[in-house]
């Protein structure tokens, strides 16, 4: 079973339940735990742990064979990204910065004067711990392509590991790593705050959900600190059919859980309960 836990926002505490869910399921049965907010990767921090590189990731970039360039300026009118910028009479000039690998420069031109080379965007992390796999990956500082780095490290997990239960934590928002971490999964728990922004936040998220036919749930976090929003949210999510399949007060022990960087089941046993109930409502 595949479960992305997701959020609209940052810091709703979806890291946090996250890699206490891993770490409570894989007392039942072998877990991964795929931390795929490769721009802020935290999950090693939460079960005080460092994983070991397994591999880098790389993206085409281009290199030019100045003696079959014609100087016809085709790579540069397909980069939609101006990465190549070509000059009349001159040879293109490229800014590697700008690039984002799509190979359309390689495909347009009619000369075969591009060579496909490649640069380094992110690296990929693995420990087992606790009978979890935790899996990671990490963008490299400067790159832009997050989307094909949850990519590449949901292919390295397919490619190399078999567990009864995956639980991926997505980066926040919907951009490119969120929908490549929401793909192919069984379901998505979206975990969110009692915050004026709470509905724009899942209903953006949702959107992207539904797209994908992908069954939603939610977990209400810190939900005694506005009683208003929590109340609109459990409206919203009646009016959709969305189940919440748990809530969570304001609690110190979360707090404490993610300072001592223990799961919250390994500190307060209440929460074996918590995770309990969430594991039974998943399937509702």
């Amino acid at each position: 079973m595949k479960i992305t836990i997701a959020a609209g926002k940052g810091g709703t505490g979806k890291s946090t339940i996250a890699s206490s869910l891993a770490y409570f399921l894989s007392k039942k049965s072998s877990s991964a735990l795929l931390d795929l907010d490769v721009e802020c990767p935290n999950d090693h921090i939460l079960l005080n742990v460092q994983g070991t590189k397994i591999k880098n990731i790389y993206q085409f970039k281009p290199s030019f064979d100045v003696e079959k360039c014609k100087k016809c300026g085709k790579c540069s009118q397909s980069c939609r990204y101006n990465a190549i910028l070509c000059i009349k009479d001159k040879f293109p000039i490229f800014t590697e910065e700008l690039c984002i690998g799509c190979n359309a420069c390689f495909i347009s031109c009619p000369h075969n004067a591009i060579i496909s080379d490649q640069k380094e965007i992110g690296s990929i992390y693995h420990i087992k711990t606790n009978n979890i796999d935790l899996i990671t990956g990490e963008l490299k500082i400067g790159e832009k392509a997050s989307g094909e780095v949850v990519s590449a490290v949901r292919k390295y997990y397919d490619n190399n590991f078999l567990n009864d239960f995956i639980i991926i934590d997505a980066a926040a928002g919907i951009g490119c790593p969120v929908i490549a971490s929401i793909v192919n999964t069984d379901y998505l728990i979206a975990v969110t705050e009692p915050m004026p922004t709470a509905l724009n936040d899942l209903k953006r998220l949702f959107y992207v959900a539904n797209h994908f036919k992908i069954p939603k749930r939610i977990i209400i976090n810190k939900y005694d600190l506005s009683e208003n929003f929590s109340k609109k949210i459990e409206q919203f999510a009646k009016e959709n059919e969305i189940p919440i399949i748990g809530k969570i007060p304001f609690s110190k022990e979360i707090i404490q859980s993610n300072i001592l960087q223990k799961p919250l089941t390994v500190l307060y046993p209440q929460f074996e309960i918590f995770f309990e109930e969430i594991v039974k409502k998943i399937k509702l």
